[in-house]
């Protein structure tokens, strides 16, 4: 029912139930209209609408309630105030309000993973997000419907429970909405590609985050007739000249400066036998996590140019179900 439908007789009748002390939520009901509704008739009719204070024992209540789940806009619903007013003594009692994504959100997140990057794990799943990821108001990592187990890893590092959702394309999407956790990734600025700064790491996790980070946009190829190739791209030059120095540092390698391509990007790529091995041996020493076929068909080709690594010791090779399971797939290079 609309204002302007109300007769005389409905319009008095009205004035008279809530002036004798009836509240909106008992006369709203009778004409078919909200409690805000019936307010709003009583302000246009001239009356005078009570503004009570809600009682100490009010107040308790919302604050318990809302602290185990229920909403402002329930609370309100239940006790007669405005949603705003409910906000309002929440504040003055000291209550931490949920933000927005969280209140829509029936999953669980460890949002405090990246406050501090201070294991390997961590330094990986950075690098990876840097590659792979996007994160503005929700973390998403999509990659191809072959590479979900690798999601499924991203997803257990968090602790999460949010779910893996197909895609067109052959793709699979993690999006996982905490606010905490956004914010911990955008102190880092790879919300936009071109925008990457390398971190700075208080330990020495370089290996790591550069192994996640070429796991996403890099990798070891093999053809016949170049055995041995090892390239990373990114849209960032700067970013690139970082990952230059560091390698060249760390690995002891010839040096190979970032290089323009044909697509807007800049790459790093060495070939020569001996430099790659030094690469791969410092990616993936001690390596607890990363994506098995980037890594499983450099593996095989090294140890037939180098039958020496085979007498390197097993913390370095790692030899898992992953690189065994990997036995007898297709000599094709890796994408």
């Amino acid at each position: 029912m609309k204002f302007s439908e109300l007769t005389t007789d409905q319009r008095n009748q009205i004035k008279i139930r809530y002036e004798r002390g009836e509240i909106l939520r008992e006369i709203a009901p009778d004409f078919g209209v909200s409690d805000s509704s019936m307010s709003d008739w009583l302000r246009r009719l001239k009356v005078q609408t009570r503004r009570q204070s809600p009682s100490e024992i009010d107040v308790e209540n919302w604050c318990r309630q809302y602290r185990v789940g229920k909403s402002m806009y329930a609370l309100a619903k239940e006790f007669n105030y405005n949603h705003i007013t409910i906000r309002h003594h929440l504040l003055q009692q000291g209550v931490t309000l949920r933000d927005k994504i969280s209140v829509l959100t029936k999953y669980t997140v460890n949002s405090e993973f990246f406050d501090n990057i201070d294991t390997p794990e961590k330094a990986y799943w950075l690098g990876f997000i840097f590659a792979d990821g996007y994160c503005r108001r929700a973390l998403v990592v999509q990659l191809a419907e072959r590479d979900r187990p690798h999601l499924e890893r991203l997803r257990a590092a968090l602790q999460s429970s949010h779910p893996i959702a197909a895609r067109k394309k052959k793709q699979a999407s993690l999006f996982i909405s905490s606010k905490h956790l956004t914010q911990s990734l955008r102190r880092f600025p790879i919300t936009h590609e071109r925008e990457v700064v390398y971190p700075n790491f208080n330990y020495p996790l370089d290996s790591h985050f550069i192994r996640g980070y070429n796991d996403g946009d890099g990798g070891f190829y093999s053809y016949p007739q170049m055995p041995t190739i090892f390239c990373i791209t990114t849209k960032n030059q700067s970013f690139m000249e970082q990952l230059h120095s560091i390698l060249l540092e760390d690995c002891n390698i010839s040096p190979s400066p970032p290089r323009p391509t044909s697509h807007n990007s800049f790459e790093l790529r060495w070939s020569g036998r001996q430099d790659v091995r030094k690469i791969y041996q410092y990616l993936y020493r001690d390596a607890t996590v990363y994506l098995p076929r980037k890594r499983w068909k450099i593996h095989r080709t090294l140890l037939n140019l180098f039958p020496s690594m085979r007498q390197m010791p097993p913390s370095f090779f790692q030899e898992d179900n992953d690189l065994q399971s990997l036995d007898g797939q297709p000599q094709d290079h890796i994408v």
